[in-house]
């Protein structure tokens, strides 16, 4: 569904149900460790996913979406490298968490654009915007060594720029809260070797400058 309501608020929802026949899952068989894609038995995934746009004057804007996501196997699996391994390396339970799938998203940002008279007809664009993601798992079940249930975090951003026909030029910040938000792990090899236990970081707190040219 999409709309418009009163020239001032736009909006898209939407509602949905999958059902996976075999679904695909990326990892690792241990202590080996290659690198395999293996098929589950049957999974599903169903939620809601809603955005919108609200032009409060005509030069302030919000967006903001919205999804909820609940992801779930509805069959329990076990796959093996081979038939004399004795432990399962890709397992899971009816009922349980598809890997990296998080749970709730959101996002928003607030826009200002005002025209100015600076070096001709040209204007100012102030943007703060952000994104949340919930907890997610990174591995078909508990018992697998690559494991870990991921904290949610949420970012937050702002920027600066003055732009006219041809040129661009403004400043910006990242991460405004120098968030360390965990997004993936490799933990190949950890009880031998723990120091090869990794943790993929979102962007630090950055801060930078742009400036473009358009002919």
């Amino acid at each position: 569904m999409k709309g418009n309501l009163f020239d001032r608020l736009s909006f898209t929802a939407a509602i949905y149900r999958i059902d996976w026949d075999k679904p695909q899952l990326a990892g690792t068989f241990l202590p080996s460790g290659f690198q395999a894609v293996v098929n589950a038995e049957e999974a599903r995934t169903q939620g809601i996913e809603l955005e919108g746009w609200l032009h409060l004057t005509d030069e302030l804007q919000l967006s903001a979406g919205y999804s909820y996501t609940d992801a779930e196997y509805t069959e329990d699996f076990a796959s093996r490298l081979g038939p004399s391994d004795p432990f399962p390396d890709f397992e899971g339970s009816d009922g349980g968490r598809l890997p990296g799938v998080p749970e709730s998203m959101a996002t928003w940002a607030v826009d200002y654009i005002r025209p100015v008279s600076l070096l001709g007809p040209s204007e100012i664009h102030l943007r703060v915007d952000g994104f949340y993601m919930s907890s997610v798992v990174t591995a078909s079940s508990p018992t697998s060594p690559q494991f870990e249930e991921l904290s949610g975090f949420d970012i937050w951003n702002a920027s600066l720029t003055w732009s006219n026909d041809h040129w661009r030029a403004g400043v910006f910040v990242e991460n405004i809260g120098d968030e360390k938000g965990i997004t993936a792990v490799v933990r190949d090899f950890v009880i031998a070797r723990p120091e090869e236990a990794l943790d993929f970081l979102t962007r630090p707190r950055t801060f930078g400058v742009i400036a473009s040219y358009s002919y």
